[in-house]
């Protein structure tokens, strides 16, 4: 006799297999969506710092190729501080495709700008001049997500 016809033959799920199902999952979600947070906080963190890490690293890089442009005498002092100005730093290190962690810029820059606890941006501030040897670029990482205060790196014309 086919089953259909047999009343004895169930078919689907009883009340109870459907609920520890759903008790099941509940539980794993309970578990998972705390953990996932967790990463995606981490890694926003991370992104934040990686940020810093990079612009002081650019600084100074671009810094001792403008001291051997200028030590082969094809840039002066000048040309240096409207190279060097923290908009166009901003400009050329989010030009590279750095975005903070809700997707705006990486950098911003401009006289007494101050890191975006929010956002994740980086500041950058430049003080002084290469001409007068006092230039100082300063990044600052703002208080993001679990960091617990800001940080700055501050890299001096006059250390490289």
């Amino acid at each position: 006799m086919h089953n259909s016809c047999n009343p004895k033959y169930q078919a689907g799920f009883s009340l109870i297999e459907l609920l520890v199902a759903i008790a099941i999952i509940g539980i794993l979600s309970a578990v998972a969506v705390p953990a996932y947070q967790n990463y995606v906080k981490n890694a926003n963190m991370a992104r934040v710092s990686t940020h810093m890490d990079e612009g002081a690293r650019f600084i100074e890089n671009e810094m001792r190729r403008l001291q051997i442009n200028l030590g082969m005498g094809l840039i002066t002092t000048a040309d240096m501080d409207t190279e060097l100005t923290a908009a166009k730093l901003a400009e050329r290190l989010n030009a590279s495709g750095g975005t903070s962690p809700t997707g705006e810029a990486a950098y911003k820059a401009g006289e007494h700008v101050e890191a975006d606890d929010t956002s994740g941006q980086i500041a950058i501030e430049v003080t002084g001049t290469i001409a007068d040897g006092d230039y100082a670029a300063t990044f600052t990482r703002p208080a993001y997500a679990d960091f617990s205060a800001t940080d700055s790196k501050t890299i001096n014309w006059a250390d490289i």
